[in-house]
């Protein structure tokens, strides 16, 4: 907590809620984010620039590791007292999920959207809208591809928590297989 407190008080910058920003959005991620994802998230109008996150990087690089080419929490006491200190209640979690849902919903085919965007709904609980998601023939294609066996583990969630079923999602690729 004192570290993140200095942090804050160290590296803010021009930013206000850098730090924050930063610590929120590699929380949420499912494995970590690619440096460029988070500077594009933290950044607002454009990528934010090396200069304003060199000097937080440089300082928290004890913290914040990368592990294949991700940018995470080098402990999980790390992850705690993130949490503890800028995720107080769910509706802050949610907040850092829904960035990272707008953020990846734009690159909706890409490798790491497919990775980040069903795990994100699965964690908001959000049924309808990872029903829909799985429906679509190319993300179903993508990610059964890249995760085999994630569209049943996903499927067999929102059948368990919600009134939707797998196969009224299909209904019209059942009917009409091309």
């Amino acid at each position: 907590q004192q570290v993140l407190a200095r942090f804050e008080s160290d590296y803010q910058g021009p930013l206000p809620g850098l730090v924050v920003g930063v610590m929120r959005l590699i929380w949420a991620a499912r494995t970590g984010l690619t440096e460029s994802e988070l500077l594009a998230m933290v950044g607002g109008d454009g990528p934010l620039p090396a200069a304003h996150w060199s000097p937080l990087r440089a300082a928290a690089d004890r913290l914040i590791v990368r592990r294949a080419g991700l940018l995470t929490f080098g402990h999980r006491y790390v992850r705690q007292a993130v949490e503890a200190r800028y995720l107080e209640d769910n509706r802050a979690r949610s907040a850092a999920r829904w960035t990272l849902l707008g953020f990846f919903n734009d690159r909706r085919l890409g490798r790491r959207a497919v990775h980040e965007l069903p795990w994100q709904l699965a964690c908001l609980k959000d049924w309808l809208q990872l029903a829909n998601l799985l429906a679509a023939p190319d993300f179903f294609r993508d990610l059964d591809h890249a995760e085999p066996g994630a569209v049943s583990r996903y499927w067999a969630a929102i059948e368990c928590e919600s009134p939707l079923q797998m196969t009224d999602a299909y209904q019209q690729v059942l009917a009409d297989p091309v």
